[in-house]
């Protein structure tokens, strides 16, 4: 999550969606008033040797603050500690104040539900399958029981992430199916720093998409929500990401 105030910018980072390679890359054209955070342990160390000491946004939220006070706190990177990398909208918005809020250019990442929450369950049970040494078969099974436990927590997550009230709010998406060019786009209209003679931009192609956690087979998601019970589970609980992006419902074809 990160928000350009110079530029008017807010990320809201979705989870299992590549949003921490996004940001990293973005960053990149940011504004030098940008609050934020990133995963990565180098940013986190940059953020400590500053050693700024940043009250808690809930004891002196951001809408109270006014403009210089605000750019000002823009930066000291460790008010990032105090912000988590997959913020709430409506707590964005109480910080910023609704005008703030509302004049913010928003974007996010969305991704096919069944490939999400594929890799969402390798990210979360990479110990018990790890340790369980789990088969074909027995990671069909394990991730069954999973949906059933998890699916509504990742539901539940990311909606706080992007919706306020079930209204959707970020203007601008990124589709992971097409992350390298519709990043690049974005990066181009929205940030004054992007080089707009340039022949693409440097970096963008080595954005992250797969979890390292999962398996590297691509037919790893057919099999998986092929099983059982699972498609349907999904199509259920992630039923507007089907309708509002248009992603095709039908479940994949497993090799043998």
């Amino acid at each position: 999550m990160f928000m350009d105030l110079e530029n008017n910018v807010l990320f809201l980072k979705t989870q299992k969606c590549a949003g921490t390679s996004v940001e990293i890359y973005l960053r990149q054209f940011t504004s030098d008033h940008t609050i934020g955070t990133r995963d990565d342990k180098e940013a986190q160390s940059l953020a400590d040797s500053i050693g700024a000491k940043m009250p808690h946004p809930e004891n002196v939220p951001l809408r109270a603050l006014s403009p210089l006070q605000l750019l000002d706190k823009a930066r000291h990177p460790s008010l990032a500690t105090a912000l988590s990398p997959h913020q709430s909208a409506k707590s964005l918005r109480q910080w910023l104040g609704r005008k703030r809020f509302r004049n913010m250019r928003k974007l996010s990442i969305v991704r096919h539900p069944y490939d999400r929450c594929v890799s969402w369950f390798f990210h979360s049970e990479q110990k018990a399958i790890r340790i369980q040494k789990l088969d074909k078969v027995g990671l069909a099974s394990h991730f069954e029981r999973f949906l059933v436990l998890g699916l509504p927590k990742l539901k539940k997550i990311s909606r706080e992430v992007t919706h306020i009230d079930g209204t959707p709010m970020p203007t601008d998406w990124i589709r992971f199916e097409s992350i390298a060019e519709d990043t690049e786009l974005i990066a181009r209209e929205l940030f004054p720093r992007v080089d707009r003679g340039k022949e693409g931009l440097t970096g963008l192609r080595q954005i992250r998409t797969k979890s390292h956690f999962r398996p590297r087979d691509d037919s790893t998601t057919a099999w998986l929500v092929a099983s059982g019970n699972s498609a349907a589970q999904i199509r259920q609980m992630f039923h507007w990401e089907f309708e509002y992006f248009g992603y095709s419902d039908r479940i994949p074809e497993s090799s043998p």
